[in-house]
């Protein structure tokens, strides 16, 4: 067998071993982006789940009252509990460490009845503590206006 030959199926193993390789590097960071990605959906899910969070955003979903000065401590103490947990989330999202359109099909309803209901609180709060103050919950809010889930 002469040389030309020799190198010539050398190469084509290195190119195959390479190739497979980078086969193998390619469905393993895929495969830990899922684990990232469920523990994170894992994590939201607990949270938003969790007895007390539950009975908050109840509470929130039933408050019509636009004057925020007429809430009591309970309302108040609710809306808080819901608008930090969604604005968590909203963060989360934002910052693509959970994907938009899981939650947003899981919690829609939920996102928009919340933050409607938490306006006038948090337009309040928004005059002493700046614009920007929840302001993760008001994106996730206008993302899952702008979606359509079936």
């Amino acid at each position: 067998m002469c040389w030309n030959a020799i190198t010539a199926i050398s190469t084509a193993l290195s190119t195959a071993a390479i190739l497979t390789t980078g086969l193998i590097i390619f469905y393993q960071l895929r495969e830990m982006r899922r684990g990232t990605v469920a523990q994170a959906f894992s994590t939201i899910a607990s949270t938003l789940y969790e007895q007390k969070v539950r009975m908050a955003r109840r509470t929130l979903m039933r408050n019509s009252k636009s004057d925020f000065t007429s809430w009591t401590q309970k309302e108040i103490d609710d809306a808080e509990i819901t608008c930090v947990k969604y604005d968590v989330v909203g963060t989360m999202v934002r910052n693509k460490m959970i994907d938009l359109k899981m939650v947003i099909k899981k919690w829609r309803n939920s996102l928009i009845e919340c933050y409607e209901h938490a306006q006038p609180m948090i337009t309040a709060y928004r005059k002493n503590r700046g614009n920007d103050f929840w302001e993760d919950f008001q994106w996730l809010y206008n993302k899952a206006k702008e979606i359509k889930t079936s």
